[in-house]
């Protein structure tokens, strides 16, 4: 099924036969002691981030059938610690992060259990470093559905964004950004994303040719850095409007974007250059499904005429052993990319903003 529950700052919803795209669902036949097996809980961390100190950013208790406490916190170092206890028997773990400048803005944490294969993972994924960072969960126990009604019944601790629940073991790390209906540059043509598969040519941004290592969709929040937006033809070079996440890169060029940042070519966040014009919020959808491709280069695509980024996974092959929970995790080795590193500046949220402004003025 999915995501089965969310919390997204406003609103609480529990949908045990998956999260709809309308009003919520009662789910009034769902027993409170049916258990979860396998499943993640993801949180995402807003502007407001914890203060560096020790922050309990999710509690909960019961009493019956069993006593059962769940802890998970920030430390003031910087690290995340959960424990789980149910009767006489508590799993723990801790995962040290740093937390430079902002803290955790912006930051996805995830929880995923799988207590029939005895296995589960803590994560934190940095999509401004573009770096994933995991540690395993020993023999995990399941959950409660009616944990899980509990967890986003109550009120957001300080710093979260959202905070949902899925039935499965979701991926961690980047997420795909792309419509399935959006177009990218072939030397047979423009193909919708959706129809594309391994080992077929694109055309990148610079003029060159890639070839396409993994191409996959991803079911996703669609609020937070995931919300929807709509790219409009004919700014950024579009032939055609795209609809995409707000954390999809878009990469900008041209005098202008020398002269304000120093640099032939910059990549924004999508939904940071949300300007009324250009780009535009799309109504929020509990979930939406996404598309993104990974190239055997560093080079973007052609995505409806404009050059957007394929998934970045860079900064995480010194460490391939994290790409197993992530969109990657049945890509064999050896079609991984090489030695690629991110060659074009990434603006920051705040720069981003002044720019769209900058523009629409």
């Amino acid at each position: 099924m999915g995501w089965i529950a969310l919390h997204d700052g406003h609103e609480s919803r529990f949908e045990p036969d998956g999260l709809t795209d309308g009003p919520a669902v009662v789910a009034s036949d769902w027993g409170e002691r049916a258990l979860l097996p396998r499943g993640t809980l993801r949180i995402e961390f807003g502007d407001d981030s914890p203060a560096p100190d020790t922050v309990a950013i999710l509690r909960l208790s019961r009493t019956a059938p069993w006593a059962e406490t769940l802890r998970l916190c920030v430390e003031a170092d910087g690290g995340l610690r959960f424990a789980h206890r149910q009767g006489a028997e508590l799993k723990s773990a801790r995962l040290p992060v740093p937390r430079p400048g902002a803290g955790l803005a912006g930051q996805v944490l995830s929880l995923s259990w799988d207590a029939l294969a005895r296995r589960g993972w803590l994560s934190l994924f940095d999509p401004s470093a573009q770096r994933l960072w995991q540690t395993d969960l020993v023999a995990p126990m399941p959950l409660w559905l009616g944990d899980i009604r509990q967890i986003v019944a109550r009120p957001l601790a300080q710093g979260l964004r959202w905070l949902a629940v899925s039935d499965r073991v979701e991926p961690a790390g980047p997420m795909p950004g792309l419509d399935g209906a959006a177009r990218l540059a072939t030397p047979a043509g423009p193909v919708p994303i959706s129809d594309l598969k391994r080992g077929q040519i694109v055309t990148t941004a610079d003029g060159g040719r890639a070839q396409i290592r993994w191409v996959g969709s991803a079911e996703v929040i669609g609020c937070g850095s995931q919300a929807p937006v709509t790219l409009r033809a004919p700014y950024h070079r579009l032939i055609r409007d795209v609809a995409a996440s707000a954390a999809q890169r878009v990469e900008l060029g041209g005098t202008e974007i020398e002269y304000l940042f120093g640099a032939e070519q910059v990549s924004a966040a999508a939904g940071d250059l949300k300007d009324g014009r250009s780009v535009l919020a799309m109504r929020e959808t509990p979930v939406r499904t996404y598309w993104q491709v990974l190239l055997d280069t560093v080079a973007a695509p052609l995505v409806e005429g404009a050059a957007m980024q394929a998934l970045d996974i860079a900064p995480m092959l010194a460490d391939p052993g994290v790409l197993g929970q992530t969109v990657l995790g049945n890509l064999p080795l050896e079609l991984l990319p090489v030695g690629i590193a991110a060659e074009v500046p990434r603006l920051e949220t705040y720069e981003a903003v002044t720019y769209a402004h900058h523009r629409a003025a």
